[in-house]
């Protein structure tokens, strides 16, 4: 049986442009040429459609969500499905972003027309006009490629983006750390400045704990006396800036390590002081990083942030082999040959305890020399 012709485009008198609409998995679309002869439009018409065919082949999408469907739109259930499973200290970010770079570039263009060109368009606009670090525009691609994930689950998408690159003049932060001489008034000054009095400083043993075994700060507020067992610390959870307790920022933020000397005295006397189960019973992010500048201020030492404090720590054990630097910190990559259930070699545990302890202690007895022992900045 001979194959059906298909009906030629139409011409569209009143915006003067030829005009057709194709079907395909009960969805349709119209394509328009402004070519002169009826052929050369219909030529350009059938490229277009088989294009779009192409891109529709093995799509149906789920419920109101279809191939067609607006960008902004689908965003409206993406939001529902990030907020649904994950906290609102990494939603909220993640959508203020998107909203802002994303949407007004993307937002009213279907999704089906989705490309590397297009995601490349809204990470170059975020440079040139945000003024963003490398992380945020990084953060940004992070964000459009969850979107499109979130687009091929529910089956109205096969995009993946895969060659959208970062400019390479977008700028890194650059993050402080302590240095020796530094160090040396963060062990042995315990006070703050209030009304120019001399006060304890509150949150003394948890800065102490960060800079030894480069805690995260919400890990800090999440610990618990129970978590330690003999000399072991296992971190099961943090605290977040809404004040949500959560698993930690990835699946290898629950791990294990074994407290160093130093680390074994901060914990001990912050014991002594609470009467909660928790290590640091009052402890929010706010107050924390306003209670970490103060001090700084207070004590003459350069004011850093709370993950600073983490920068530090990796900065002082990057003579550690590196393996043993990645299970101390739980970092995302590179461990997911053991993930959250692999078994700590405890050898590994008690090593990078002994080490940690020579080299603070080698930094803290020297500090008193101008510039020996430098340590140089170590990103996480």
């Amino acid at each position: 049986m001979p194959k059906k012709k298909l009906a030629p485009p139409t011409y569209d008198q009143k915006n003067h442009r030829w005009k057709k609409t194709a079907y395909c998995n009960k969805m349709s679309k119209t394509f328009y040429s402004t070519k002169k002869g009826a052929t050369s439009a219909e030529r350009e018409i059938t490229v277009a459609i088989n294009a779009w065919k192409e891109k529709m082949e093995g799509l149906s999408g789920t419920g109101k969500l279809t191939p067609m469907s607006k960008v902004k739109d689908v965003y409206e259930d993406f939001k529902i499905d990030i907020e649904s499973r994950t906290t609102k200290s990494n939603w909220r970010p993640m959508e203020a972003r998107f909203e802002k770079w994303a949407l007004p570039i993307m937002g009213n263009l279907s999704i089906v027309d989705l490309n590397d060109g297009i995601v490349q368009k809204v990470i170059n606009n975020a440079y040139v006009k945000g003024s963003l670090s490398k992380k945020t525009i990084k953060n940004i691609r992070g964000d459009l490629s969850a979107f499109a994930k979130f687009c091929r689950k529910n089956q109205i998408s096969n995009y993946r983006p895969e060659d959208i690159d970062i400019p390479k003049s977008a700028v890194v932060t650059e993050k402080r750390i302590l240095q020796p001489e530094d160090l040396n008034v963060l062990f042995s000054v315990d006070t703050t400045l209030k009304n120019s009095n001399r006060i304890f400083e509150e949150y003394i043993y948890a800065f102490r704990l960060q800079v030894l075994h480069g805690l995260r700060p919400g890990e800090i507020g999440g610990l618990k006396k129970t978590d330690r067992v003999g000399d072991v610390v296992r971190i099961q959870r943090s605290i977040n800036i809404d004040g949500e307790i959560t698993k930690g920022k990835n699946k290898n933020a629950v791990r294990a390590f074994q407290l160093c000397d130093f680390a074994k005295i901060c914990w001990d006397k912050q014991a002594a002081l609470s009467d909660s189960e928790w290590l640091f019973p009052f402890f929010t992010s706010r107050s924390y990083y306003y209670h970490l500048k103060h001090y700084c201020e207070s004590n003459d030492i350069p004011s850093i942030s709370p993950y600073e404090l983490r920068h530090t720590a990796f900065s002082v054990a990057q003579t550690l082999p590196e393996g043993l630097i990645k299970k101390m910190g739980g970092h995302s990559k590179s461990m997911d040959t053991f993930g959250i259930y692999g078994h700590e070699v405890q050898g590994d545990m008690q090593l990078t305890a002994k080490l940690l302890q020579d080299r603070f202690a080698n930094l803290l007895s020297t500090s008193q020399i101008q510039g020996q022992n430098k340590v140089n900045p170590q990103n996480e």
